[in-house]
């Protein structure tokens, strides 16, 4: 069996799979500087990289992450020319476009499949094929390699990818301005939300504590914001923040509208949302100003809105 991961859940599965997994074997063609802080590794885990000399000078490799593998007890394999990316897990394997760095994780737009089943033999083969190519690196080679890595590596291929560094926001999709309020949560909306958070997990393969809750949303966002939509909040003075204006804070996305049902009053209607790239930023008049004009308003009015590209890429370099 084969299951598409967008790039808003390809990390959000591995992250899960590597916590359920007993022996885990990564086929990343660049590694980065801090790989042991991505994924659960377990004891015996295996990485095989394209670690050579020449990667790690031009920054393409870490080696100082080669090390931090060594001395958490993961072998650590060199394969000249390899570009494929492989997460193979106890009976599954995911076959992506992500290497095993904080820029695939954090920055770059990936995306991948989740095999289970028969498929999983011919990912098991490859993967057993280039392990006999491979190297051991032992931890002399690598501090002596470690020493001759940039200070600030770049760790993809691409001079550019579709978000500059650290943009939060998507070039497509649709995106939400929306005005955030406090909503007083009785316990027994609190247990639903419990409830449905751990199916929302199940479902979307997200960690249940990333999910939130954008409670008391109204019938009609409740109708208009459909799955996958992206939502920037904007708070109001005096919602955590000293300015006169308030702060926006984003980008997350919703996992699909939720109605709790009439005896729920106004927290009936809920948008289930998860952090991704999260920066706030306090407002100023100079945003207002921006915002204004992109919006093409007089003043920016904070009802909710669905925002068109070039307010988008104001939100986007406000919330780099």
């Amino acid at each position: 069996m084969a299951r598409f991961l967008s790039d808003a859940h390809l990390w959000d599965e591995l992250r899960k799979q590597s916590r359920a997994t007993k022996s885990l074997v990564i086929v990343t063609a660049f590694l980065g500087s801090k790989p042991d802080t991505l994924l659960r590794l377990p004891k015996g885990a295996l990485v095989i990289a394209d670690l050579t000399e020449e990667n790690v000078r031009r920054g393409s490799c870490s080696a100082r992450g080669a090390l931090r593998l060594l001395r958490r007890g993961v072998t650590v394999l060199q394969a000249r020319a390899l570009h494929a990316k492989i997460y193979l897990f106890d009976s599954k394997a995911v076959v992506s476009s992500a290497n095993l760095s904080a820029d695939s994780a954090e920055r770059l737009t990936e995306a991948g499949v989740l095999l289970s089943g028969p498929e999983v033999a011919a990912v098991r083969a490859e993967v057993a094929r280039i392990r006999r190519t491979g190297v051991a690196l032992n931890e002399p080679i690598l501090r002596k390699w470690a020493k001759l890595e940039p200070k600030r590596t770049r760790l993809t291929t691409a001079s550019k990818s579709r978000h500059s560094p650290g943009s939060p926001l998507p070039e497509g999709g649709r995106v939400w301005l929306i005005n955030a309020w406090n909503h007083d949560e009785p316990p027994e909306e609190r247990k639903a939300k419990k409830q449905k958070t751990r199916d929302l997990s199940d479902t979307h393969s997200v960690d249940a504590s990333r999910i939130a809750w954008f409670s008391d949303c109204g019938r009609g966002l409740f109708r208009r914001v459909h799955d996958s939509d992206w939502l920037v909040l904007w708070s109001q003075p005096g919602e955590g923040t000293r300015s006169k204006i308030g702060k926006i804070e984003g980008p997350y996305e919703c996992l699909g509208p939720v109605d709790f049902g009439r005896s729920f009053g106004d927290g009936r209607y809920a948008l289930p949302i998860v952090p991704r790239r999260l920066r706030a930023v306090v407002l100023t008049q100079k945003n207002v100003a921006a915002l204004r004009k992109a919006l093409g308003t007089r003043e920016v009015r904070r009802d909710d809105r669905l925002v068109r590209p070039r307010t988008i890429r104001v939100l986007r370099r406000m919330l780099r």
